[in-house]
């Protein structure tokens, strides 16, 4: 029971690792992009959520090229991060948001866990929806 616990959390924390990687990529593109622009995007919240879900949902079918099957290997725990990895990705990227704002450096949407959420959410239902 307890190596099923630990193959779980294994899993979990690779599925974590895998959103996070992504959502990284994600932001250090808004990032260049916010630089070559030299503008914000400080445009409407709904399109900007709707973009972030698109891009995450990308990003899930990227990562199904590269990782085809699930990362939690047992099924009947593959809900679960659903609902768990996402939450945590978008803590990690909202703690990066927080360190930034210390620092005062520039923000991106993807540094608040509203997006981070959107972005990772969609990532992680189209890996649940199509992983093999």
């Amino acid at each position: 029971m307890w190596e099923a616990l630990f193959e779980v959390l294994v899993d979990l924390f690779s599925d974590l690792i895998l959103q996070l990687l992504f959502e990284a990529g994600c932001e250090a593109g808004s990032h260049t992009w916010n630089r070559v622009t030299h503008r914000p995007t400080h445009e409407n919240p709904v399109l900007a959520a709707i973009g972030y879900g698109l891009m995450g949902s990308i990003a899930g079918l990227v990562s199904l090229w590269i990782i085809p099957h699930p990362m939690i290997r047992f099924a009947r725990f593959r809900g679960i991060g659903v609902v768990v990895t996402p939450v945590l990705a978008a803590l990690a990227m909202s703690a990066i948001g927080h360190a930034r704002r210390e620092r005062g450096t520039a923000l991106v949407r993807l540094d608040t866990f509203a997006y981070a959420y959107v972005f990772a959410l969609a990532m992680a239902l189209v890996r649940f929806a199509w992983a093999s």
